[in-house]
């Protein structure tokens, strides 16, 4: 027995075709038939919301609401950028960004092993997920695989916590991402600005500051590589990078302790 409950939106105006046949309902009013209709759900793990576009049903939204569930989303999405789960009465829509994030932890969880093995609501919940997020899921691979990226595909890259490449006066740097957007404007292209934090001295003191790099719109591909920032992983000598940059840090980590010894006698 599925425990997905799937809701069927008819758009019967008749301006997105012929107007939809008249229809019974215990109901006198919409909003009465919406009521008993989302206390008929209100137990049902998962509400899944379609709508009729492109002369096919497409995913407007899910609704989790089953609490085993939601344990492992919770686990999964931890800490993730302007994702408050309860306020979003844990409802995902397109293109579903913090799944396709922390994907790869959600199986983990949800799949098991050996020594315990995955549970009915872990199983119930990626047979759902899947289909759904396949094709988010398999443009990150693509990306990974060819190396190249169209500019609607960015927030692939940048999940919140990953470590990218970029420059500080043609010097390169390993930054962390904080955050993500898209900037959608009337006039003129969109772009995307990517929010950094890096570990700063301003003389005195370390600490962690931000920076914002703007990716520019542009059509077709681009080679990652190519991008003002891009994830670590993408670097031709990712492992090389991360030693440079470890070694780099141990020396000035040296600096600073020397100064403030020096400081101090």
């Amino acid at each position: 027995m599925s425990v997905t409950t799937k809701l069927y939106k008819h758009v019967c105006n008749g301006y997105r075709g012929p107007p939809c046949p008249d229809r019974w309902s215990k109901f006198p009013s919409h909003n009465e038939d919406q009521a008993d209709l989302e206390t008929a759900t209100s137990t049902d793990s998962i509400i899944h919301r379609n709508t009729f576009r492109d002369h096919k049903w497409q995913t407007v939204s899910f609704t989790v609401q089953s609490p085993a569930m939601r344990a492992l989303l919770r686990t999964a999405l931890a800490g993730y950028q302007d994702l408050d789960l309860e306020l979003e009465n844990w409802t995902f829509s397109p293109p579903f960004m913090p799944i396709v994030h922390r994907w790869d932890k959600l199986r983990s969880l949800c799949e098991g092993n050996g020594d315990k093995p995955a549970t009915e609501p872990a199983t119930q919940l990626m047979d759902f997920l899947r289909p759904i997020l396949a094709p988010q899921v398999d443009s990150l691979a693509n990306t990974r695989k060819t190396g190249n990226i169209r500019f609607e595909d960015l927030w692939q890259i940048f999940a919140p916590h990953e470590f990218v490449v970029t420059s500080f006066y043609d010097v390169e740097a390993v930054c962390r991402v904080a955050k993500y957007e898209l900037i959608e404007q009337v006039m003129g292209a969109s772009y995307w600005t990517v929010t950094l934090e890096y570990l700063d001295w301003n003389g005195h003191r370390c600490s962690y500051a931000t920076t914002k790099v703007v990716i520019s719109y542009f059509t077709g591909h681009r080679r990652v590589v190519s991008l003002p920032v891009y994830p670590l992983s993408f670097h031709s000598d990712a492992t090389g990078m991360r030693k440079r940059i470890l070694e780099r840090g141990r020396v000035f980590e040296s600096a600073l302790s020397f100064w403030h010894i020096s400081f101090n006698s």
